[in-house]
């Protein structure tokens, strides 16, 4: 075991450089350990660089393909064997033509089709006669006809398209056709697009009345429609509002009766209070019918080219006078309700004698809409004659059912046979008797129209009648008068539409 050298007591520690000794040599080839220093006699290791062959590239030889140019032959064409179309003259009244002949190419035939088509629609006969008359070129006897050269009759005839003439025939059809077409358009155009009562349109033929240029504004539509109404023009103010013809109100005669009640004067058109925007107008206007001022807006609304009026008509409703046969200026109405007319005046009369109007007037002047609701207010009523003859025949009906013996009666007043408390009532001594304030009634009987059949008439006034009648009351004949044991007088009802009013009970 080494001894551990001791330092003396007290002494510092001292270093010493030494070269550490290798205990074995390093491997052949392989360098030493780093910071260890090689053994003595190691040769230092040489570094040779590689020897690398350096590569050679050579040029690569290509050889240029050889290309032929191809041989192509010419396509031959040759005219096909084609007959030629024979060609007679045509008859002086109509003119005939060519056949489709086949064998053709396609463009031939074609061609030849347009060819007829030409001739039918272009050529008259005498222009069809021209163009195959003998003698002429390309007619039948002529240069390009059967025999002559080049027809199809000659021997070695070289073979041709159409001659000239019949070219010259299918461009001038042609040109026929499309001048046809389009005559015939613009007459089609003429006929469908004209107007037919519509208020934008201007003068037509087919417009059934008197035309008109349309305005193009408001204020001018407006002006033209009353002032088409002043002046009897129903036509043109029934096409600007919009009216049809089979309204009965809007028709000359009934206009021109109008302006005779009350004529239209002193039209005047606001263009400053009046309000006109894109598709939708408001003009105010003021004019006079007869002594009445009016003072009213009109609606319109943009139609396309021109402006139509939207309420320059009155809508009326007469359905109170239903079965009245009412007259409207002098013209009979096959309707009361939704009848259209014109601002003016208007009178309404009853066609039915019994029946006259509730009102003092019959006379109406009807410009705005809130006119139209005095038809409501207004209603019919029985003639002072007829409400005389209806009192009459009343009382006649009545008494003549007073009169009768009988349980039943067609007025009503019903008797039962046995009373509540048992006694029987004795056939034929039933007596109904009308009391004196029942007479007072009936002679001031009301009459009141039904709603609905204003020619049916009935009342709501009670005539007071009593009923007497003798009993047998457990083998005791009694008589007096019945209380609460008979019917009530039923209600007396008139239908004046007929020929021969009659009452009915009901």
């Amino acid at each position: 075991m080494p001894q551990e050298r001791q330092s003396p007591a007290g002494a510092e520690p001292t270093l010493t450089a030494s070269e550490p000794a290798p205990t074995s040599a390093a491997p052949e080839g392989l360098a030493p350990s780093p910071g260890i220093a090689p053994p003595a006699g190691m040769p230092a290791p040489e570094l040779s660089q590689p020897d690398f062959a350096q590569p050679v590239f050579t040029q690569p030889e290509f050889t240029q393909p050889e290309f032929t140019q191809p041989q192509f032959e010419q396509p031959e064409f040759t005219q096909p064997d084609t007959v030629a179309p024979q060609y007679t003259v045509p008859d002086a009244a109509t003119p005939q033509f060519p056949e489709q002949t086949y064998g053709q190419n396609p463009a031939q035939q074609q061609f030849d089709q347009q060819q007829q088509y030409g001739q039918q629609y272009s050529q008259d006969p005498a222009a069809a006669q021209y163009a195959q008359a003998p003698g002429v070129p390309g007619g039948p006897a002529g240069p390009s006809g059967p025999g002559a050269p080049g027809g199809p009759g000659a021997p070695g005839a070289p073979k041709k398209g159409l001659s000239t003439g019949a070219i010259v025939g299918i461009v001038g059809g042609s040109v026929a056709l499309v001048i046809i077409l389009i005559v015939g358009s613009i007459f089609a155009l003429g006929v469908f697009s004209a107007p037919s009562g519509s208020s934008t349109g201007a003068t037509s033929s087919n417009s059934g009345g008197k035309g008109f240029n349309a305005p193009k504004t408001a204020e001018g539509t407006v002006e033209l429609f009353l002032n088409s109404v002043a002046t009897g023009d129903a036509t043109t103010a029934r096409k600007i509002a919009g009216g049809a013809t089979s309204d009965e109100l809007l028709t000359d005669e009934a206009l021109a009766n109008s302006l005779k009640i009350a004529p239209i004067t002193n039209i005047v058109i606001d263009k400053d209070a009046s309000q006109v925007a894109d598709y939708e107008a408001t003009v105010s206007a003021t004019f006079d019918i007869g002594d009445t001022t009016v003072s009213r807006d009109f609606k319109l609304w943009n139609a396309s080219d021109s402006w139509e009026l939207f309420d320059g008509l009155v809508s009326v409703s007469l359905t109170s006078f239903e079965g009245l046969d009412p007259t409207v200026n002098g013209i009979e109405l096959s309707k009361t309700s939704s009848i259209s007319v014109f601002p003016g005046a208007y009178q309404l009369t009853l066609g039915l004698e019994p029946f006259e109007l509730d009102s003092k007037t019959d006379t109406f002047v009807l410009a705005t809409r809130d006119d139209a609701e005095v038809f409501y207010e207004v209603r019919p009523q029985l003639t002072e004659a007829a409400t005389e003859e209806y009192r009459t025949l009343v009382a006649a009906s009545l008494n003549e059912c007073l009169a009768l013996k009988t349980f039943v009666t067609p007025c009503g007043l019903e008797v039962d046979a046995v009373l509540r408390g048992g006694e029987k009532v004795i056939d034929g001594t039933i007596t109904r008797t009308i009391s004196a304030e029942g007479e007072a009634t009936l002679k001031r009987l009301k009459p009141e129209i039904s709603y609905g059949t204003p020619a049916i008439v009935n009342t709501y006034d009670y005539v007071s009648v009593s009923t007497s009648a003798e009993v047998d009351n457990a083998g005791t004949r009694e008589s007096g008068q019945l209380i609460g044991g008979s019917g009530l007088l039923r209600t007396p009802t008139v239908d004046f539409s007929e020929a021969k009013p009659t009452v009915t009970w009901e």
